[in-house]
């Protein structure tokens, strides 16, 4: 063995002087074959980590497209990975996409059903298997209502779904369509008008009309133009 390694050292002095710019190429060349190779390697290994991590520990976690107020799909995560339903999914298909994660998956007491959902633009980063950043908010509205054709529907937030995530879009015309769609059976167009009417967490009243969503902050929210909103994501 000592004999083998004086002769590759003896050998690649040897070309390294005879041979200078050519052993710099073939250097480089190792180098950057290797980091390749590291890169490549290392992608693998955090994807097949988190496709692990989400078949396993992340089994009920769900999402739902939904579309003019419709919930044209709901699948669960793991196997919308497996099957490739979410890769490529044109922004047209979906209005809204609502990601359904369970708190804590291993809780086994009273607190179990507890979901937190979040609010998507896009699958991007549920195609990349991550999990979206997940911060719940400090803030809890006492009462929310909607005005439709001089009629008033509640939106209850008290149920195991937590919408009070940090950032969160909320009461924008996509969720107010969906909710009165899949709660009180009632369909809101593109072009009617609504008020929404919220007694807040500092026991403020405040009132919204269609024009406007609410974004959910850690200890606050702000009020925003849903204009804007749909500019950004043009």
């Amino acid at each position: 063995m000592l004999y083998v390694s004086l002769l590759l050292f003896i050998t690649k002095k040897a070309c390294d002087f005879m041979f200078p710019e050519r052993m710099n190429k073939f250097y480089m060349a190792i180098a950057l074959h290797s980091l390749n190779a590291y890169a490549n390697t290392n992608m693998l290994i955090r994807r097949y980590y988190n496709l692990i991590y989400f078949y396993f520990v992340k089994l009920n976690d769900s999402i739902i497209f939904i579309k003019d107020g419709n919930e044209i799909k709901e699948c669960i995560i793991k196997k919308c990975i497996i099957n490739q339903q979410l890769i490529d999914t044109p922004d047209d298909y979906y209005d809204m996409i609502l990601y359904k994660h369970y708190a804590n998956p291993n809780d086994t007491s009273s607190n179990k059903l507890k979901k937190n959902v979040i609010r998507l633009s896009n699958c991007i980063e549920i195609n990349q298997l991550k999990i979206p950043h997940i911060i719940p908010s400090n803030i809890k509205f006492i009462d929310i209502k909607v005005s439709y054709n001089d009629k008033t529907y509640n939106i209850d937030f008290s149920s195991d779904n937590n919408y009070y995530i940090v950032g969160n879009i909320l009461f924008d015309r996509a969720f107010i369509k969906w909710y009165c769609k899949t709660f009180h059976n009632v369909t809101i167009d593109d072009d009617d008008d609504y008020i929404c009417n919220i007694l807040d967490n500092s026991v403020t009243f405040i009132q919204i009309d269609s024009s406007a969503h609410i974004v959910i902050g850690l200890d606050d929210y702000t009020i925003e133009n849903t204009k804007d909103l749909e500019e950004t994501q043009l």
